[in-house]
């Protein structure tokens, strides 16, 4: 017994660890979070505490089961499958209107006891159902009501109908507001209907992949990863420069950038044809021939309805955009020019209504603040050399934020 203490122990602390990391909750090493029947895909999520094999797991879908190593690999590995990450395979045949998919353990038949996660759409009554009910993977008699293809929403240690989604459009609603080059930023919209959290999400800019945007080096200039509907978060690059790049990328799930119905939304500058271009333009949201140029040192900036049928080159323009954050509401209507600016500060508004501003130096003192209609030109002669921020508003909505440099 003696001899099996040191092993008993190390479990323990291993189990203490994966309990602790995972805040507790009952999370499986390996789960399924996204199925498309009709493109033969299927994405499973990870949690293992090492890179390992996962060859000889096993999918199995209305009495077809087959080894992952015998489906196409599209993104990951199966037999050096890393900690925390993404596999998305395809060929598995699957009913498109009315069916399930189960996933089992290596080195066990496939039924009730190598079953490991589930979900069934279209109808109930499907193969293991019962079992996974059993087993607490399901609710029995429920199904995913919405077409596939289907995504997981919830926590990972949740089970039931109620955490799958259909993913028809897009999982999330989230495109690129502005794009900044003289601040470094960019900034992310939720037009969605319910909060989201873009942590998880991944970012390519000019190719370069960050697996999850929580792990990019950068500094949140406004708002939080966890956007509210109708919020926006602006994200300053450390490492990166927009400026020396052509193109940025934003996924829903991360190390995932192959797959068209994980894109959320794209945007190019300077040149054509820049990385995961022709996936954009395979998905509708960009043609891969079109570009947006900058002009000087302005930056691009989203005039559509955040929508997806309003995608591509034509709804990006130029702005004045100089600040460290602005709202990108009043970004596509109001400019700030020139900057730097040494006698003069330009304020060129397309907005109906008063728009309050107030100029603000360093420290935070008003300098000077006023109302206007369309345009405004602001004295700044007296001001001394250095970096003042004025702010934007529109009667009572949200302010912007613009920051400008006094030069000689």
């Amino acid at each position: 017994m003696k001899k099996y203490t040191k092993y008993i122990l190390v479990f323990l602390l291993i189990f203490i660890c994966v309990s602790s990391k995972l805040s507790a909750q009952k999370i499986q090493p390996i789960r399924i979070i996204y199925v498309d029947a009709k493109n033969k895909l299927i994405c499973l999520s990870t949690f293992l505490l090492a890179d390992s094999n996962i060859s000889d797991w096993r999918l199995s879908s209305n009495g077809i089961d087959t080894p992952l190593s015998k489906l196409a690999l599209i993104v990951g590995s199966v037999v050096n499958c890393k900690s925390y990450s993404n596999v998305i395979l395809q060929g598995l045949p699957m009913n498109q209107n009315v069916g399930s998919l189960s996933l089992h353990i290596p080195n066990l038949p496939v039924d009730s006891h190598s079953l490991h996660d589930f979900v069934q759409w279209g109808d109930s009554g499907q193969a293991f159902e019962a079992d996974a009910a059993n087993k607490k993977l399901w609710r029995e008699g429920r199904f995913v009501k919405d077409k596939l293809p289907i995504s997981f929403k919830c926590t990972f240690g949740d089970h039931d109908d109620t955490c799958w989604q259909g993913v028809k459009q897009p999982i999330i609603i989230l495109r690129f507001a502005y794009v900044s080059p003289l601040t470094n930023s960019v900034c992310i919209k939720n037009a969605g209907v319910s909060n989201v959290d873009l942590s998880l999400s991944a970012l390519c800019i000019n190719g370069n992949c960050y697996d999850t945007i929580k792990n990019i080096p950068m500094n949140i200039l406004k708002g939080k990863l966890n956007i509210q509907k109708n919020d926006s978060v602006v994200i300053q690059f450390v490492n990166d420069s927009i400026k020396n790049s052509g193109s940025i990328g934003l996924f829903v799930f991360p190390k995932i950038y192959n797959d068209t119905s994980v894109m959320l939304d794209f945007v190019q500058w300077g040149d054509s044809m820049q990385p995961y271009s022709s996936l954009a333009g395979q998905k509708g949201i960009w043609d891969s021939l079109q570009t947006v140029h900058f002009n000087r040192n302005d930056s691009i900036v989203y005039t559509g309805n955040f929508s997806f049928a309003q995608s591509g080159a034509s709804y990006w323009q130029n702005r004045h955009l100089n600040g460290l954050y602005i709202d990108e509401a009043l970004a596509n209507y109001i400019s700030v020019y020139p900057n730097p600016a040494s006698q003069n500060l330009n304020i060129q508004s397309n907005l109906s209504g008063n728009i309050y501003y107030t100029i603000n130096d360093a420290t935070g003192r008003v300098l000077k603040n006023g109302m206007f209609n369309n345009n405004q030109q602001i004295d700044i002669t007296n001001f001394a050399l250095g970096v003042y921020y004025i702010k934007l508003s529109k009667d009572n909505g949200k302010p912007g934020f613009v920051r400008f440099v006094k030069s000689n």
